[in-house]
């Protein structure tokens, strides 16, 4: 990705992309989605259909001049910025523990190692933080989170757009009380300096990540849930890969898993003309056709100087590639032998719909016990959007209720909070 600050014209260009979205695009849009067989998706309304169109130049913006929203790593936030959004900053010890396996080939191979990271306790609304919360409770429930945005920009921050799914977890569910949100190092490739925190670091971090709630806040492992958006899904998929696969005795694996929009396959092996890689590129908020990953900046600064054949094989970085090479573990080469009941979130309407949907099938075949959630008409990572809904808050309240183990009172909840009907 480049970098904004080294490109002396970024700031002439953002004005004239400014200009051109509000004088000619959004003036268009507006007339041409006026009719409802122009728009992407027929049951979307006008408000959606222009929010998608704008959210795609933004996105474009973003990854054009490399634009990373993140925040700086070496950093500490001070408790008082964090007070009022029921938040508390902490730092992830490094491990202390060699990595096993995979992880630790790649690790070597690239040169990274684990350090010190931050994350946020994000707490249910209304209440504050009390020496009881310093360790887990008797049979806690608690939820690790991962972030989206490419591997290369988004936070943790307890206000980023990506603490949506948090945010909504402890609105809607009963039983949880906090979540752990984690800022891992984010990575980026040429033509920037790369590649700078490749595969695995952010896993690593991760891992870290998953030991601190285990082995510093004594929560039982049965009672952790490990979620993420997008790239963060990823993440997620590989930290509790990483624990189930290894079978460490002072990290089992968790009890749960929500990949929410996953990226499932970097080799884009389902890519085909006829799959959502092709069909929903009008439809999501970016347009990743034809080959999503292998040409995206983003995601060759990930996976490194791992090649595309290597990036198929990855059952880390592609767990859903139709080419993964599954585990053998005592005899057992089921590619997700092992893995907790998950909830596996993905919009029909996003371009990466074919693998999400991969992913909910293989785990399916080897056993796994999976409940999906697929919208039909929903984009990708549309339960960070306020205005995608009713989709947005029904996906938040059943997932939340899945964590609880209870029956989902969608329609109770939902009762005038459907904004998107006003177009």
């Amino acid at each position: 990705m480049a970098v904004p600050q080294r490109q002396p014209l970024w700031a002439i260009y953002l004005i004239g992309f400014l200009i051109a979205l509000l004088f000619f695009k959004l003036p268009w849009w507006l007339a041409y989605y006026s009719l409802r067989a122009n728009r992407p998706r027929k049951s979307w309304t006008l408000r959606r259909t222009i929010h998608v169109q704008i959210f795609r130049q933004v996105t474009k913006l973003f990854m054009e001049f490399g634009i990373a929203d993140g925040r700086d790593l070496s950093m500490e936030v001070p408790q008082k910025e964090l007070e009022p959004l029921n938040a508390r900053f902490v730092w992830i010890p490094e491990l202390e523990d060699d990595l096993v396996g995979i992880v630790a080939e790649h690790a070597a191979r690239a040169g990274v190692k684990s350090i010190a990271i931050p994350a946020y306790w994000m707490l249910r609304e209304g209440s504050k933080w009390s020496p009881e919360h310093e360790k887990a409770q008797k049979d806690e429930k608690v939820v690790l989170y991962f972030h989206g945005g490419s591997f290369a920009a988004g936070s943790a921050y307890p206000s980023h757009m990506t603490a949506a799914i948090p945010k909504g977890l402890l609105k809607y569910s009963t039983s949880l009380s906090r979540v752990l949100s984690v800022d891992y190092r984010l990575s980026s490739g040429p033509p920037t300096f790369g590649p700078v925190n490749p595969f695995p670091c952010a896993v690593i971090d991760a891992i870290a990540a998953y030991r601190y709630l285990v082995c510093e806040m004594g929560f039982l492992p049965q009672n952790i849930t490990v979620a993420g958006d997008s790239a963060g899904g990823n993440i997620a998929l590989a930290v509790t890969r990483y624990v189930v696969e290894n079978r460490l005795p002072h990290l089992p694996p968790p009890g749960g898993l929500i990949p929410a929009s996953p990226v499932t396959d970097m080799s884009s092996s389902h890519a085909s003309a006829d799959s959502s890689h092709y069909l929903n590129a009008a439809s999501d908020i970016f347009d990743l056709s034809p080959y999503p990953y292998l040409r995206s900046d983003d995601f060759r600064g990930y996976v490194g100087e791992i090649d595309a054949e290597g990036t198929k094989e990855n059952r880390y970085l592609s767990p859903a590639s139709k080419f993964a090479i599954p585990p053998d573990v005592d005899g057992d080469i089921r590619l997700f032998s092992g893995f907790p009941r998950s909830y596996i979130i993905g919009g029909g309407a996003e371009q990466l719909f074919d693998d999400i949907v991969a992913l909910a099938e293989k785990m399916k075949e080897d056993g796994v016990d999976v409940t999906v959630d697929f919208p039909p008409d929903a984009i990708h990572a549309y339960f960070l959007f306020y205005w995608h809904e009713p989709e947005r808050t029904e996906s938040l309240v059943k997932c939340a209720a899945w964590l609880d183990g209870r029956p989902a009172e969608v329609d109770v909840e939902l009762a005038g909070q459907r904004g998107d009907d006003l177009v």
